[in-house]
């Protein structure tokens, strides 16, 4: 008599873990990227200032990369554990959930740009080594990254 439910009861446990773990991935993989973000914006930038080298931002990419990764993967699974279908898309969490989307997307465009733009504010010299510029525009573009990366986080919050 105690059979199913106990097995029922091992098949949530075993469900809930799921959960909980890659809930945990995303979120980890979330605070790597907009941590990452921080740093350079804060840490990095200025001491490019006095440095140079766009290699030191390099080095931390592929990281991002898999944290971008991470998130999508969770990501989808968070979906599909929270059972969202079409009616669920055509509710507020539904336009909370475009939002956060939307915030993701710019944040990946700027992730995809900003390189670009810390090349072009770098120069080298005849021995190769880059020589610091000024790097206020990447220093903006990644404070917006920033904000976006939070708005991302605050409407995940919501859901």
């Amino acid at each position: 008599m105690g059979g199913p439910d106990n097995q029922d009861l091992m098949e949530v446990i075993r469900v809930i873990d799921a959960r909980v773990i890659i809930l945990w991935l995303h979120i980890t993989a979330a605070m790597t990227w907009i941590g990452g973000m921080i740093f350079v914006t804060f840490i990095l930038i200025p001491a490019l200032n006095k440095i140079g080298g766009p290699s030191l931002v390099a080095r931390f990419r592929p990281l991002v990369w898999a944290a971008i990764g991470i998130i999508a993967l969770t990501g989808l699974l968070n979906l599909h554990f929270l059972g969202v279908g079409r009616a669920t898309l055509a509710s507020w969490w539904g336009l909370v959930f475009a939002i956060k989307m939307l915030l993701v997307a710019g944040l990946l465009f700027i992730f995809i740009m900003a390189p670009r733009r810390l090349e072009d504010h770098c120069a080298t010299t005849d021995g190769g080594v880059a020589l610091p510029v000024n790097l206020r525009r990447v220093f903006l573009l990644h404070l917006v990254a920033i904000a976006l990366g939070l708005g991302a986080v605050l409407a995940g919050l919501i859901l």
